[in-house]
């Protein structure tokens, strides 16, 4: 009988939702505030009609019911990201309702909610000690995906930036922000003019760069449009001998279903050209990178560091133009270059491994 009070009292609290645990706490702390007034005053007596509750009783009825009310605060906050979900599911209701005119903006809040529950169930997914740092970045994002759902519900129609303009059709439509506004972009600032010439950076691998040489060669669009926004850059190359991982990290060219990036690339190539393209079209992120472990920090964080911390990184400044970039947006020609990650001895070794076996078998 004990047994099943137990389980029904915590089936309830499992299910019982942020707002009804906060509501919980907040009428806990009262009370026990009431009750620690009345070790003074007596008026919780004077409520609840009793007049002989001794000033001891009422400083440990009043303890208990505040000690409560912490624990409730506490237990919304336990290691599971149920809330944290469910909170982002209440702000995407409430905006598809809001937007329902805008077919755009709510099929990227679809495709949002559906990254969201991928995340909580590869959560719940993962097991064991040394996955623990992958259910971290797992909440991790999900606290940035909540902080970017109200960043991009600000700026995917205030700024003009994100306009994909057609010259055959010219129709102008409005395209969604860098991966779904997950990751903080910047509108490009400096003088006023309409247009901006850059010089770029774009990481590859084979195919990619027998594809995009082939399409410049044949004045074909080049560079094709990310799943939800344009092509991205960066700036300067990255430091040599990078852990391969760390670079892939860095340049957000892995495996990530949660920004509609399916099909993770290897960077082998470094291609370099200029691009002139409108300045509206272009977004900007800087960001600083640990060069052993690839954490990253903001350009606010590194003016924080001492100067010794400032060593171990290196910044990384990214351009996610919008619409992408054609053939006619580039001014000279594509230099490319094999890029010398840390892993590419291993990788040249495997390949001659190969051979070694090929040649042995025939």
């Amino acid at each position: 009988m004990q047994n099943n009070i137990f389980l029904n009292f915590f089936f309830i609290l499992y299910n019982m939702k942020k707002k009804h645990f906060r509501f919980l706490s907040f009428i806990s702390f009262l009370i026990g505030t009431f009750f620690l007034l009345n070790s003074k005053t007596g008026i919780v007596g004077a409520v609840i009609g009793v007049s002989n509750i001794s000033s001891g009783f009422g400083s440990i009825f009043g303890i208990i019911f505040i000690l409560i009310s912490l624990s409730l605060l506490l237990i919304q906050n336990i290691t599971s990201i149920d809330y944290l979900v469910e909170d982002i599911h209440e702000i995407i209701d409430e905006q598809k309702s809001k937007y329902k005119a805008n077919p755009r903006f709510v099929r990227g809040l679809k495709e949002i909610e559906k990254s969201v529950d991928n995340d909580k169930e590869n959560y719940y997914r993962i097991s064991g000690k040394k996955e623990y740092g992958l259910r971290k970045n797992i909440a991790k994002r999900l606290k940035r995906r909540k902080q970017s759902l109200k960043r991009r519900e600000r700026d995917f129609f205030q700024i003009p930036q994100h306009v994909k303009h057609d010259p055959e059709t010219h129709e102008t439509t409005i395209i969604d922000l860098p991966d779904n506004g997950l990751y903080e972009y910047i509108p490009m600032g400096g003088k006023k003019s309409k247009f901006v010439e850059l010089k770029v950076i774009h990481y590859t691998d084979d195919k990619g760069k027998k594809g995009i040489e082939q399409d410049f060669k044949n004045k074909k669009n080049i560079f094709l449009q990310d799943t939800h926004f344009g092509a991205f850059f960066v700036s300067k190359p990255l430091p040599e001998r990078l852990k391969l991982s760390k670079a892939r990290q860095i340049l957000g060219i892995g495996k990530q279903t949660f920004a509609g990036k399916k099909r993770p690339r290897i960077p082998k190539y470094e291609l370099t050209t200029k691009v002139k393209v409108r300045k509206e079209r272009v977004l900007v992120k800087n960001s600083y990178y640990n060069k052993e472990s690839g954490g990253e920090i903001t350009p606010n964080e590194y003016r924080k560091l001492k100067e010794e911390q400032k060593q171990k990184y290196f910044p990384v400044q990214k351009y996610a133009i919008a619409g992408g970039i054609s053939n006619r947006d580039i001014s000279g020609g594509i230099k490319a270059r094999r890029y010398q990650h840390k892993d590419i001895d291993k990788e040249t070794d495997k390949k001659r491994h190969k051979i070694e076996k090929w040649k042995k078998s025939t």
